[in-house]
């Protein structure tokens, strides 16, 4: 499947060639910005989600403008899992007859690079400010996890001691729709709403996800229409 994304991803600039013959003057232009996430995130390696709560993060985005209508979009955050826990255990390891009663306790920590690659199209309107987009892609996870594991008597002893750490790299597919609103002949609002679709061959998740960003274009924001450049601040 991810194959298969990307062949379309790469395709979509060949298709948008048909356009009008405007768009032959076109500039490619590149815009950044600085946004805060809010979502919900399922860990496929470990197979349920992090938190039943809103997860909120920072988040950095870098695009290229191919065409008006065409955008292919960088954007990055990261976040932090943390759990703790402790239990009564019987120590069965010495002695099968005469188990040892004890605790287990343990803390486990993992740091999430996520990375959605996305394409955007934006449609045509009658509105000289506003722009509304369809977005594809993928969204890239890496994780760096840290475990430890500590065995103790009932005096609060250390018996036994389990460190281990491991990484993981997974994608997912995402689709979603976004808004922006031109501030500024170089800057926008923007908003996005997604959603990364996860499939396990007998079940699948949906992760919905919201970004909102103010972006920086490096040349002047595209319009659809000339009589909409004038009406921007500065213009």
């Amino acid at each position: 499947m991810f194959k298969l994304l990307c062949c379309s991803l790469l395709a979509l600039p060949l298709a948008a060639s048909a356009q009008t013959s405007g768009t032959a003057s076109f500039t490619p232009k590149v815009y950044v910005g600085l946004g805060v996430n809010a979502g919900r995130y399922y860990d496929k390696r470990v197979g349920y989600p992090l938190s039943s709560d809103l997860i909120y993060s920072p988040s950095i985005i870098a695009g290229i403008r191919l065409l008006p209508s065409l955008a292919l979009q960088l954007s990055a955050t990261t976040y932090d899992y943390r759990r703790q826990y402790t239990a009564p255990i019987n120590n069965y390891a010495q002695d099968p007859n005469n188990p040892i009663v004890g605790y287990v306790s343990g803390t486990t920590k993992r740091r999430y690079y996520v990375l959605p690659l996305l394409a955007r199209y934006t449609f045509k309107n009658n509105s000289q400010r506003a722009r509304f987009d369809a977005l594809a892609g993928a969204s890239i996870y890496h994780s760096r996890e840290q475990s430890t594991t500590t065995l103790s008597d009932t005096q609060n002893r250390i018996t036994d001691r389990y460190d281990y750490s491991r990484t993981g790299t997974y994608a997912s597919l995402l689709l979603g729709a976004g808004l922006r609103y031109a501030i500024a002949p170089r800057l926008e609002a923007a908003s996005e709403l997604r959603a990364n679709v996860f499939y396990f061959g007998y079940s699948g998740a949906i992760d919905p996800n919201l970004e909102i960003s103010l972006r920086y274009c490096f040349g002047k924001l595209a319009t659809q229409n000339a009589s909409a450049t004038s009406s921007l601040p500065g213009k």
